[in-house]
């Protein structure tokens, strides 16, 4: 993909400098999402080091399993869910409780979000 270093970089820069609990804050109240079920889905959509976690380990799958599928005639939806998503369940379970984990522990964080 075109341009995929700059997106990664755009990705990353905020892990490496986070805004903060008042700016998140200030931000949310403008979009207008507290007190709503949505903050808790906008806020943490999207975590760098779980994108960056995915990312690595579709690049661990080697080609030559999308090659073999290929000469047996799988189309790329074919070959995204018949091996891509069935080897890639262990991953996507480790960033499910990776976000779990997350969300469990950030109860201050969604407490002020909800404005009681």
């Amino acid at each position: 993909m075109p341009g995929n270093k700059f997106l990664l970089w755009i990705c990353i820069f905020p892990m490496l400098f986070g805004a903060g609990l008042i700016p998140t804050y200030m931000l949310l109240k403008e979009l207008h999402l507290l007190n709503n079920i949505w903050v808790l889905v906008v806020s943490g959509m999207v975590v760098p080091f779980n994108l960056i976690l995915m990312r690595n380990f579709f690049w661990s799958i080697p080609e030559e399993l999308e090659e073999a599928m290929r000469i047996d005639g799988a189309s790329d939806m074919g070959i995204l869910w018949k091996m891509v998503i069935p080897l890639s369940k262990p991953a996507i379970a480790t960033i499910g409780l990776f976000y779990a984990v997350a969300h469990w522990n950030d109860f201050f964080y969604r407490l002020v979000l909800s404005e009681r």
